[in-house]
């Protein structure tokens, strides 16, 4: 959705903004609906950056397990840029100039600090008429996947999903993954280098051999499985 899309929206939202309700703030039933049909991830939150509200498709992309409300916006995300956390800079900049709008960066992470789930997304924050403050993203991940990224699947449980990125030759996985292995997830990023030394020295060149395939779009006729070292050393 385009940042003129979400203003327009956002302006129908202070219009409604009569009375409180459905956990929005000041919102009315058929702002809330607005909210909800929205094709992107909203939160508002205060001057003290208190969350005061949240529409579903926000809770879904950071996999947030409760309603954040009352909670600061900075105890329960981070949005990353070039591995910095640049939520603060866009507030002040929104404070000390005349604009209404900070757009997020482009390759910009959005990062749930409870659940370490983290995307790509585009978005923006606002500050609002009232005073509040609203971010809008888009999760991108799909989109940043075909342009930058190579999925896969890792390990035999199938369930632990990853992303190469090209540009930085890190990989991005799955919090789950590195639990799993029992070594610290940190920022939930590997070099292909310390990937590879935790595959079994016998499956090494079947795997890269695959990766090499999908990297030149050539279909892998048949599935494998390899093996990983655990933190306790153990395969």
């Amino acid at each position: 959705m385009s940042n003129s899309s979400i203003k327009s929206k956002t302006a129908l939202l202070r219009n409604g903004e009569t009375q409180k309700g459905n956990g929005y703030p000041e919102a009315n039933d058929y702002s809330a609906r607005i909210l909800e049909t929205m094709q992107t991830g909203v939160i508002f939150f205060n001057t003290e950056q208190i969350i005061s509200g949240i529409n579903n498709l926000a809770c879904e992309d950071l996999q947030i397990p409760r309603d954040p409300s009352g909670h600061k916006i900075t105890d329960i995300i981070s949005i990353i840029h070039q591995e910095k956390d640049i939520f603060p800079e866009l507030i002040a900049r929104l404070k000390s100039s005349e604009t209404d709008m900070e757009k997020l960066p482009i390759d910009t992470l959005i990062r749930s600090l409870e659940t370490k789930v983290q995307f790509f997304a585009s978005g923006c924050i606002m500050q609002l008429e009232t005073g509040r403050y609203l971010l809008a993203f888009r999760n991108t991940m799909d989109e940043v996947t075909h342009e930058h990224l190579l999925s896969m699947i890792l390990a035999r449980t199938k369930i632990f999903p990853w992303f190469f990125d090209l540009k930085r030759n890190k990989m991005l996985i799955d919090a789950h993954w590195f639990s799993y292995l029992g070594i610290p997830a940190e920022d939930c990023e590997i070099t292909i280098e310390k990937f590879f030394s935790r595959v079994h020295p016998n499956e090494r060149d079947m795997l890269a051999d695959a990766l090499q395939k999908q990297l030149s779009e050539k279909e892998i006729p048949d599935s494998f499985s390899y093996r990983l070292q655990r933190g306790d050393g153990s395969w």
